[in-house]
């Protein structure tokens, strides 16, 4: 399989979405394109689109040129596909996941051969050439040195965000895959680990170690995170209460810009990862405190058991009931890159809000996965 490789000012210029539909609609038009016509088809302005257009000239992947008129009057700039321009790495990534879908292959196997075809000659480290390469695939990477003489390489930005939100499991297994192929390519160079993270907040972290060298140790307690392999269990608390005959239970939103948008079936109980060894219900309050800015209830827990939600992740769920205040939270926050490729850091709250709902209206909000733990309560503390 044939892979095209993108210049770093290409991968640069088409992380913004805008842009990326500009070389979509130019790529699909029988002739020339016009500002007019993107400015129509996109709903911006023709400054917002010739802005865009600017930096897709100058990267290569649009031309620019005057169109052909013998009437009176200045000739328009038209706009048609570079030729041989490379192919948007988003759109090569996303086309990789429907071969997954579609034909049933292992993530794994399908990154790694698309991996290994990216690689190219280069004099750099191997690290350096693993970063490089996946610069240009969208995943803004930084290299982190390590003590040990190893480095991790997070990944500050996810290609398929969306889409890993809702299958994690192959959305992350396919990026691993990319990211082993890669390394196999490039030579001198083994993937000890991937830690992934919550993809619209990134900072998924690659642990590299220089072939034929000791892996890094496993991570204990104090640096879960750096070098676990995929987190896949989490700990919630759900808290509930009586009012009067309806059954409320809290549930909480999660902050940052990618789901500020979103409502019914983005909406989550209180929780948070743990790996072996740790506590379930330990993680679960402290997750409480930590996305609420107040304790957990006191009194007697149940287990509510586990329920797996659409990304393969597992959540384990602990029911208590009790009393929390919701119109002014208290939430830690996260740092990410806002706006996408913009090189500016931002902070946003983990949670951003919080209600009490009816189990009737807590199964419109919660994401899918979850909702079964509501039935679990029910069934234990009845539903009127």
């Amino acid at each position: 399989m044939t892979v095209a490789r993108l210049s770093e000012d290409q991968a640069r210029a088409l992380g913004h979405t805008t842009r990326r539909e500009i070389v979509r609609i130019v790529d699909a038009a029988s002739g020339d394109v016009t500002v007019a016509e993107l400015a129509g088809a996109l709903r911006l302005t023709q400054n917002a689109v010739r802005k865009h257009l600017a930096l897709l000239v100058r990267a290569g992947l649009v031309t620019e040129a005057q169109e052909e008129r013998h009437a009176r009057g200045r000739p328009r700039l038209v706009y048609r596909p570079a030729a041989g321009a490379n192919e948007d790495p988003y759109r090569r990534t996303a086309t990789l996941l429907a071969r997954v879908v579609s034909r049933g292959e292992s993530p794994e196997a399908v990154g790694r051969a698309a991996g290994a075809a990216t690689a190219s000659p280069t004099t750099d480290t191997p690290v350096d050439a693993l970063a490089a390469q996946l610069r240009r695939g969208g995943f803004d990477p930084v290299v982190v040195q390590r003590e040990d003489g190893g480095a991790n390489v997070v990944l500050r930005t996810c290609p398929l965000a969306d889409a890993a939100a809702e299958a994690s499991d192959v959305v992350c297994r396919l990026h691993l895959g990319l990211i082993e192929g890669m390394a196999q390519a490039i030579g001198g160079i083994d993937i000890s680990a991937f830690d992934a993270r919550d993809p619209y907040r990134a900072g998924c972290r690659v642990v590299t170690t220089q072939t034929g060298a000791p892996p890094p140790p496993a991570p204990n307690a104090a640096t879960v995170g750096e070098t676990h392999h995929m987190a896949k269990q989490s700990a919630a608390l759900l808290v509930y209460r009586r009012t009067g005959e309806e059954l409320e239970v809290l549930i909480v939103h999660p902050g940052g810009p990618y789901w500020a948008k979103k409502d019914d079936g983005a909406w989550s109980l209180p929780k948070g990862e743990y790996v072996d060894g740790e506590d379930p219900l330990t993680v679960a309050r402290r997750e409480f405190a930590e996305e609420l800015g107040q304790p957990p209830p006191a009194g007697d827990v149940v287990d509510l058991g586990e329920v797996l939600q659409a990304g393969g992740k597992r959540v384990h769920a602990f029911a208590v009931a009790g009393d929390a205040e919701v119109s002014a939270i208290t939430s830690n926050e996260f740092e990410m890159e806002w706006p996408p490729r913009s090189g500016r850091r931002q902070s946003f709250p983990e949670v951003d809000r919080a209600m009490w709902a009816t189990i009737e209206v807590a199964r419109v909000k919660l994401l899918g996965g979850q909702v079964p733990l509501l039935d679990a309560l029910v069934s234990r503390a009845g539903s009127g």
